[in-house]
C-alpha cells in the first residue's frame, strides 16, 4: 500500500469545478500500486472505496502499515480522506479510480517486503 498524503500541512488537494463548486480535500489517499520491484515504463495505482451507511465512503484499505527495517510492522495508522464542498463541513469520503501512470523512462517503485 501506498500513503499518498500531502507533503507539507494537511490539505492534499484543492480544486474548483464550475463557477461555483470548490472542493478541497485533506489527510491522505491510500492506493497500491500493481507492479513492485521491477522496472518498467508503465504502472496501475488502484484506488478502492467501500460503501458505508448512507451515502458516505471510506478508503479500503483504510489502515496501512509503517514498516521499519528488516520489514516488521511497528504501528498502523488510520487515515480517512476528507471532503469539504465550498468550504463547508468536512465529510468522509472514498474514491475509486483505477489509474495507468506513464513514465518517460524506466521506474521501479519499490515494497521491499513483498516478496
Amino acid at each position: 500500500m501506498e500513503d499518498l498524503s500531502p507533503e507539507k500541512g494537511e490539505i492534499l488537494t484543492s480544486f474548483t469545478c464550475g463557477a461555483t463548486r470548490e472542493f478541497e480535500w485533506k489527510r491522505s489517499l491510500i492506493g497500491s500500486f500493481e507492479t513492485v520491484n521491477k522496472e518498467s515504463t508503465t504502472n496501475h495505482l488502484i484506488i478502492k472505496r467501500e460503501p458505508a451507511e448512507l451515502s458516505l465512503y471510506k478508503q479500503e484499505p483504510e489502515v496501512y502499515e509503517t514498516l521499519t527495517s528488516e520489514c516488521k510492522t511497528s504501528t498502523s495508522t488510520t487515515d480517512h480522506l476528507e471532503e469539504r464542498l465550498n468550504l463547508g463541513v468536512w465529510e468522509y469520503i472514498g474514491l475509486q479510480a483505477p489509474d495507468t501512470i506513464t513514465f518517460n523512462e524506466g521506474v521501479e517503485i519499490h515494497a521491499p517486503c513483498i516478496p
